[in-house]
């Protein structure tokens, strides 16, 4: 099983990318720029911010559903 929950590489890499664009000097997890399509890369970032919340919040409430 991997350590922390499912929703964060979305979330750090998103997190990470709008730094890097907003600040330009954050190069952490800079892999990500290449799945930005030139001229989206922000707006591809806060989907991906979105997306991981988005399945850590559906993973807990499946986790919580199975638990009661």
């Amino acid at each position: 099983m991997l350590p922390g929950p499912p929703e964060q590489p979305p979330v750090v890499g998103g997190a990470s990318g709008l730094l890097h664009e907003w600040l330009g000097w954050i190069h952490f997890m800079g892999f990500v720029r290449f799945l930005a399509p030139d001229g989206y890369e922000t707006y591809s970032y806060v989907v991906r911010v979105v997306l991981g919340l988005a399945v850590g919040a559906a993973g807990d409430a499946l986790t919580r559903r199975g638990r009661a």
